[in-house]
C-alpha cells in the first residue's frame, strides 16, 4: 500500500503491527492481547529497538573484510554483499549452519543479478549478543580471527 506516514512514530507503529501480525496471524486473539499489553509506548520502544539492532548489525557486518552492507537505515531486513569474500552465499550459509546459525536468504537463487548477496533480518527477538555471535562466526568463516 502506498501510504504516507506523518511521522516516524506512525511508521514504527505500522511496522510493529505488521511484524506482530506476521508472527501470530494464526491466532488473532493472541496478537490482540499482545498489542493491548504493549500499548503505544511499548510498540514505539519495540520499533526503536528493532531499528537500533538493524543498524548495529549493518555496522558490525560491514566491518568484515570483503563484506559490503548498504548503511541506509532499514527497519528489519538488509542486504549483505559477500561477492568480494571469495565465498558463495551457499558456502557461508553451510558453514553458519554447522554453528547452528541460519544465514541470510541467498538472493542470487531468485535474482541472478544479486549473486553473492544475502538478505539478513533482525526481529523483535534479536539481541546484541545474537548479532555479535553472527559477526564472530562470519569472521571465522571468512578467514578472520574472531570466534
Amino acid at each position: 500500500p502506498t501510504q504516507i506516514y506523518s511521522s516516524l512514530l506512525d511508521f514504527l507503529n505500522f511496522a510493529v503491527l505488521c511484524l506482530i501480525a506476521r508472527h501470530v496471524k494464526k491466532d488473532k486473539i493472541v496478537a490482540g492481547c499482545y498489542l493491548a499489553t504493549m500499548g503505544p509506548q511499548g510498540m514505539q520502544e519495540l520499533g526503536a529497538r528493532i531499528l537500533a539492532y538493524a543498524a548495529y548489525a549493518q555496522q558490525k557486518l560491514a566491518a568484515l573484510p570483503g563484506v559490503k552492507v548498504n548503511p541506509a537505515p532499514v527497519f528489519q531486513e538488509f542486504v549483505v554483499d559477500f561477492s568480494a569474500t571469495g565465498k558463495t552465499v551457499a558456502e557461508i550459509n553451510a558453514a553458519l549452519l554447522e554453528r547452528n546459525i541460519f544465514g541470510g536468504v541467498d538472493l542470487g537463487r531468485a535474482f541472478p543479478d544479486c549473486q553473492g548477496q544475502a538478505l539478513y533480518c533482525v526481529s523483535d527477538t534479536t539481541t546484541a549478543a545474537d548479532i555479535d555471535t553472527l559477526y564472530a562466526a562470519l569472521a571465522a568463516i571468512l578467514g578472520g580471527s574472531a570466534q
